[in-house]
């Protein structure tokens, strides 16, 4: 389901958080299928991630995290603790693990995130609907 190219509205960016250039590349294909009008940032840290979010403000639609940050190790349960209980409007942006394990997924949403995905399920329908329904939602 690709909408319409409407100039008026804000153009909406998914940050995706620590990833591997492979699943990056998956990621990035799962949302094109979506709305190819969106843009992909991608990120390998919670610093400069955070700067990112900051000059981005309302364009952020979702944050995809992966559990361990691919470049430095990084944790990113920890980075979703972070940013949800930020004192900015970078708490209300939506959240997601990308994890296969469901202990990090229950602890993820226990934080704030919204139910992410494994990386074994990128490319799922279900997969493909949660993203969809939350780019529905902040369009």
């Amino acid at each position: 389901m690709n909408p319409p190219n409407n100039s008026n509205r804000i153009p909406r960016t998914i940050v995706s958080v620590g990833q591997c250039g492979y699943d990056n590349s998956r990621i990035r294909a799962l949302i094109r299928t979506i709305d190819a009008s969106v843009k992909i940032r991608e990120t390998d840290s919670v610093a400069e991630t955070l700067e990112l979010l900051a000059e981005l403000g309302d364009q952020t639609a979702l944050v995809l995290v992966n559990r361990v940050f691919d470049a430095d190790g990084g944790c990113g349960q920890a980075f979703i603790r972070t940013l949800k209980s930020a004192d900015s409007g970078l708490a209300l942006v939506p959240v997601m693990l990308v994890s296969n394990y469901e202990k990090s997924q229950a602890e993820a949403i226990a934080d704030g995130a919204l139910p992410g995905f494994g990386k074994s399920q990128i490319h799922t329908e279900q997969t493909r609907q949660q993203i969809e329904m939350i780019l529905v939602q902040n369009s």
